[in-house]
């Protein structure tokens, strides 16, 4: 009852955001902690550019982040992803740091370096919520979906063991055309391995996964789906797994999509463009990306750097005011993302 009255919460926020702007700060923020990856997924583009670390923050300077963003963010959430966050060797320390300030942090992860003594270490600094990318039940659906041979085997190795650490956590999958068979087996993994729970979320173009030193996303064509091998041609499968999907979480498995969430996802496999016609909400939310610069929008340019400014001062600038604008104006396609949710 307390997390659903919270998720509530959070979209009356949003909400107000969008409409009135009088959110003091941020609802949640996102640290993109490095653009570096070890994976070559197809529906990324991340990896497809290559990256030097040294520009990258380094430990002082996410902490001094830190030191600012604190009492700056509404649910005091923070979410570290990439890239790929364990290939920082600092990444311990960037969250204790974040626990000893009061946040609560999630971490992003493919899962492919975790390991007992890994698990451990996150264990040992407090580490909230571990998410895991896992995109089938089979080594060849989840390794072509990656593009890195033995990437199924490393997780599958971890999870039967992940209820015994005191971190909650999730799996999180991308619904396509190679997976839809997996997808309720998936939602039974998760149950049967005693995890938090398992998110879904719906394809999209990967050049809007982008490594943030090239500074914008590319266009995407407006029928990218048409030719992308991944997209769910078969409407009625699709419908049919989300329904089943719907009946699960109402008999208790751990689905945190919402229903609503899951019903529009039959909407946008069915017709991609109705999409348009719902609210973005992601000017509630801000992301840091690895250079220290500010985004309300992964598809528009940044609203300041936090490495020179106070996240209040960025937060109610001009140049925030206009990314929100453009932000209501948009058309693309990407409003099933959680943060609408």
């Amino acid at each position: 009852m307390k997390t659903f009255i919270l998720k509530k919460l959070a979209q009356l926020l949003k909400y107000t955001e969008y409409y009135i702007g009088v959110l003091p700060y941020p609802l949640r923020v996102s640290i993109e902690i490095t653009d570096r990856c070890n994976f070559l997924c197809p529906t990324c583009s991340k990896w497809k550019t290559s990256v030097d670390p040294d520009r990258e923050l380094d430990t002082d300077e996410w902490k001094h982040t830190l030191d600012k963003l604190q009492g700056k963010i509404v649910s005091k959430r923070i979410t570290i992803s990439g890239g790929e966050p364990l290939l920082r060797s600092d990444l311990f320390d960037t969250i204790e740091y974040a626990k000893h300030k009061g946040f609560h942090v999630s971490l992003l992860t493919n899962g492919f370096l975790l390991t007992k003594d890994i698990l451990v270490r996150l264990e040992k600094v407090r580490l909230d919520t571990l998410v895991i990318s896992l995109n089938g039940t089979n080594e060849r659906t989840h390794d072509n979906t990656r593009g890195v041979r033995e990437s199924y085997t490393r997780i599958m190795n971890v999870l039967p063991t992940l209820h015994k650490y005191n971190i909650k956590t999730d799996l999180q999958t991308i619904l396509m055309d190679t997976n839809v068979d997996e997808i309720l087996p998936l939602a039974e993994l998760a149950k049967k391995h005693r995890l938090h729970g398992i998110s879904f979320q719906v394809l999209a173009d990967a050049r809007v996964h982008y490594p943030f030193v090239d500074d914008h996303m590319d266009t995407v064509p407006q029928n990218w789906y048409k030719t992308d091998r991944f997209w769910i041609k078969d409407t009625v499968k699709i419908s049919r797994v989300i329904q089943l999907l719907l009946k699960k979480k109402q008999r208790g498995f751990p689905i945190l999509n919402s229903k609503k969430q899951l019903k529009a996802m039959i909407r946008y496999y069915s017709n991609p463009e109705s999409v348009k016609r719902m609210l973005c909400l992601s000017g509630s939310n801000v992301y840091i990306d690895p250079y220290g610069m500010v985004h309300l929008c992964y598809g528009f340019e940044p609203i300041g750097n936090i490495r020179r400014d106070d996240l209040r001062r960025i937060w109610t600038s001009r140049r925030a005011r206009i990314i929100r604008g453009k932000i209501k104006r948009c058309q693309e396609m990407c409003r099933l993302l959680n943060n609408n949710f």
